[in-house]
């Protein structure tokens, strides 16, 4: 069905041309003969030095001399009321196959935004297994000699067990989104710098099992990102590095679909 409209489209756009140079061609000859008589003029053949008409070169070189309606009309009138008729069936049928044509364009859009939802759950899917912990073994004091001891080196992991595990990065219509999985909710900030084009977002009292630095090529807006520990141990750092000037269009700490888990999500825009 589909296909049979798009064929009465180009037919029909090819007719609207073809009306359209051909009005054009005759509307100064109307103008002339508009104090005129309407009796025809006699027509006059052009010959060749060989003696051969105008017209029979024409067919000759493969030149179209069909002409666009059967009946001749006299009458500038007559012919331009063919004319009009003629158009207006024309919007008629542009007119009947319009709503056909809304719907596709509206089918798009929607094809369009389910195709961004599956590239965020594919994005999803491929999530980074966490990074085992060193652990260094202390060394035992001697007891003979009453030496103090230094005091221990600051832990590298925060004592409330929150950790990001995963980090996910979407491109939805307008906008590009960063989604940060956490085990247990998180205190986060936010901040943009547009003279720098970086994004750094904070995180207090958490550890970071997920990948620690990423590119991203095709991301609008995101070109990279790395992440370091902030003073004391006490939460991490993470410094995304954008293609050009953005926009934070939201940012909240949402619950999981399942489970104790939480997601960090920030939208970027224009």
């Amino acid at each position: 069905m589909t296909q049979n409209k798009s064929t009465k489209i180009i037919a029909i756009i090819s007719l609207i041309s073809i009306v359209t140079l051909t009005g054009c061609s005759r509307m100064p000859k109307l103008w002339e003969n508009s104090n005129k008589s309407n009796a025809p003029a006699p027509k006059m053949k052009s010959v060749m030095a060989n003696g051969s008409s105008h017209n029979s070169m024409q067919s000759a070189r493969g030149l179209s001399t069909s002409n666009l309606f059967s009946e001749q009309i006299r009458s500038d009138s007559g012919r331009l009321d063919r004319l009009e008729n003629s158009v207006q069936a024309i919007r008629n049928e542009l007119d009947s196959v319009r709503p056909s044509i809304d719907r596709l364009v509206a089918i798009e859009g929607d094809v369009q935004t389910l195709i961004g939802q599956l590239e965020t759950l594919a994005q999803g899917n491929h999530t980074t297994p966490a990074q085992p912990t060193t652990i260094t073994p202390k060394m035992a004091i001697p007891t003979a000699t009453k030496v103090k001891s230094a005091p221990p080196a600051p832990s590298s992991q925060n004592s409330s067990g929150t950790s990001v595990h995963n980090v996910r990065i979407g491109e939805h219509p307008g906008k590009t989104r960063i989604v940060l999985d956490l085990n247990s909710p998180a205190t986060f900030k936010a901040d943009l710098d547009n003279n720098e084009n970086i994004l750094n977002i904070e995180i207090a009292n958490t550890d970071w099992t997920a990948a620690k630095q990423k590119s991203f090529r095709n991301s609008s807006f995101i070109s990279s990102y790395s992440v370091k520990p902030l003073e004391n141990n006490q939460g991490f750092l993470m410094i995304v590095e954008l293609k050009k000037a953005a926009r934070i269009a939201y940012k909240d700490s949402i619950k999981a679909l399942s489970g104790n888990g939480r997601r960090i999500i920030i939208d970027l825009a224009n």
